[in-house]
């Protein structure tokens, strides 16, 4: 197969095509089409160039060839092909890849005029799968799903991976991790803080914090009634919580609340306890 030869056996001013096959010198392997044919729109702008990729329909007698796979260069979907005034050659392009399952062509990426790298579902599930890499010995994949494990394929919209842990690098950090076995954990070992002192005056905080009731204000989101903190409110008695996005808009970590409400709760349990020493002191007056 390496010493095959495949000779150019036509070219014209809209199809090049290159054949041959070690055992059958009449099979195309290789087309360059311009043809307006699929997408005509009666205005003869409406064209494509395809490279296909042809391989014998079976082994047997029968080995008429069929794209096996397809590059195809075209206008943008959804936009005319010129975008400018009547002789203009500000167009939009984008590519298309096509592969062959189940004796047909189904389209399964496309990069568009924008840029935009774009995997379509075909019926099923979509998934961009960064796969063979290296971990414990064994090989794993992080992929963007439309599978979720449980579900309908194309259901539901999924980031997955194979190994038990997913873990999350933001900044050159370390921040956290999801794990099969307990959902979403922050990093926290021992091991990589420093300046560790317990939290004062918990409780005081505590009894400074506001919970709310509210509802969302952008119209893409729930109108339903919500259950939380304002950030700014918090911001202003415990900043530890609060930080800031890039784009200004404040975040609060619920989580780390937790440790201000275990400390209340014990100083808290400090003063029932003295209370109730008071009271017995009384009763047995």
């Amino acid at each position: 197969m390496a010493n095959a030869t495949f000779p150019l056996i036509s070219q014209q001013d809209q199809k090049l095509t290159i054949a041959g096959d070690p055992g059958d010198n009449d099979i195309t392997l290789l087309k360059l089409v311009h043809t307006d044919a699929d997408f005509a729109n009666g205005t003869g702008m409406n064209q494509a160039v395809n490279i296909e990729f042809s391989l014998p329909a079976s082994q047997g007698g029968d080995k008429t060839p069929k794209a096996a796979s397809l590059i195809r260069g075209r206008k943008a979907v959804n936009n005319d092909w010129f975008t400018g005034s009547s002789g203009s050659t500000n167009f939009n392009g984008q590519l298309e890849f096509f592969t062959r399952k189940n004796d047909a062509l189904q389209r399964r990426t496309t990069l568009d005029q924008d840029g935009m790298f774009i995997v379509h579902n075909g019926g099923g599930g979509a998934n961009i799968r960064l796969d063979g890499m290296t971990a414990g010995g064994g090989t794993h994949y992080i992929e963007l799903s439309s599978n979720l494990s449980g579900h309908t394929s194309g259901a539901y919209n999924a980031l997955k991976t194979n190994l038990n842990d997913l873990h999350f690098d933001a900044g050159g950090v370390y921040t956290g991790y999801i794990s099969g076995n307990t959902g979403f954990n922050d990093v926290s070992d021992q091991s990589l803080k420093e300046n560790v002192v317990l939290i004062d005056g918990a409780l005081n905080k505590v009894e400074q914090l506001q919970g709310r009731y509210f509802t969302w204000i952008n119209e893409n989101q729930s109108d339903d009634r919500q259950i939380g903190f304002i950030a700014q409110e918090v911001e202003a008695v415990v900043p530890e919580l609060v930080s800031t996005s890039e784009t200004g808009i404040k975040g609060l970590s619920y989580g780390k609340a937790t440790a201000l409400l275990v400390e209340a709760i014990k100083e808290q349990q400090v003063v029932i306890q003295a209370l109730q020493s008071r009271i017995e002191v009384l009763e047995q007056g």
